[in-house]
């Protein structure tokens, strides 16, 4: 049993811990909201599914591997295929000759407020979601390790431990983009 269960239940003492579930609806809202006062417009799009994935967005839906990468696919889609390319490489353009999908599009203008190795390393939850994804897929064991370690997820936790980590990072990493986003209005 779980020390925060067991306060809660046998003490009656409730968890001073948060869910990720609660701040994910908030933190892609926030992100929106700064992004069209820097970017002139939302960085995620709104889509009829929208509403739909953030209520199957919890922790509880990882009760084995499959249902974690069924939660990570769903992350994806509120992000990385969800992000408004245009809006981004209207800031920073590729060069010529190179495409940038999304996510790299987001790691380029975040770049230049906080440099590349922070903004790399800042975008390595969505990076790590964007390949968990897959795992579905029959992803190489390798790529599915890389995936867990950018996301902090301890391969031999039980799996809803594991969706907790994924979210943990997962929401965290939206407050620090809208947290670089504040920057980049702050110097406008």
């Amino acid at each position: 049993m779980s020390e925060e269960l067991l306060d809660s239940q046998m003490k009656a003492t409730p968890a001073d811990t948060k869910a990720p579930e609660e701040y994910l609806p908030i933190g892609w809202v926030c992100v929106n909201e700064i992004s069209k006062k820097v970017l002139g417009g939302p960085l995620f799009r709104d889509h009829e599914q929208h509403q739909d994935i953030m209520k199957r967005a919890h922790r509880f839906r990882s009760i084995n591997q499959t249902g974690l990468f069924e939660l990570a696919k769903d992350l994806a889609r509120l992000t990385a295929d969800s992000i408004d390319i245009k809006i981004l490489q209207k800031i920073i353009t590729p060069p010529k000759g190179e495409k940038w999908n999304s996510l790299k599009s987001l790691e380029m203008v975040l770049a230049t407020t906080i440099g590349s190795e922070a903004s790399h390393e800042l975008m390595g939850p969505l990076f790590g979601v964007y390949e968990m994804r897959q795992g579905d897929a029959h992803l190489p064991s390798s790529d599915i390790s890389e995936s867990f370690n950018l996301l902090g997820i301890d391969k031999v936790e039980n799996p809803v431990f594991q969706g907790y980590q994924l979210l943990n990072r997962f929401v965290t990493c939206l407050y620090d983009i809208a947290e670089v986003f504040e920057k980049m209005r702050e110097v406008r």
